[in-house]
């Protein structure tokens, strides 16, 4: 057999996969989210949140590939997307709770 069609291993397994799509997604979405200050100066402020979601989403991908390579590893959609949307409440509420909102 040849070793280099073999699946690769280990827990960082398809990070790059999960990463390339929560870091899309929370990119989008960081930019599209409720801005303070004046109104007058887009760029700056949607561009920080655009890179703080794609920092959040980079972790929270981070989080995603350990678990779901150590507890989901016959890769069940169901059990996927349970893990999925508890990551992302876990890790929006400790950001809240480092930032002091909570």
């Amino acid at each position: 057999m040849d070793s280099t069609l073999a699946p690769k291993q280990g827990m960082l397994r398809d990070w790059g996969y999960y990463s390339l799509w929560w870091g899309l997604i929370f990119t989008i979405l960081g930019s599209l989210m409720y801005r303070d200050g004046p109104q007058d100066q887009f760029l700056n402020p949607a561009l920080q949140q655009a890179l703080f979601g794609l920092a959040f989403g980079l972790v929270c991908a981070l989080v995603f590939t350990l678990v779901q390579n150590g507890v989901n590893k016959e890769r069940r959609k169901v059990k996927s997307w349970i893990l999925a949307v508890l990551i992302w409440i876990v890790m929006r509420l400790a950001w809240l709770f480092a930032a002091g909102a909570l």
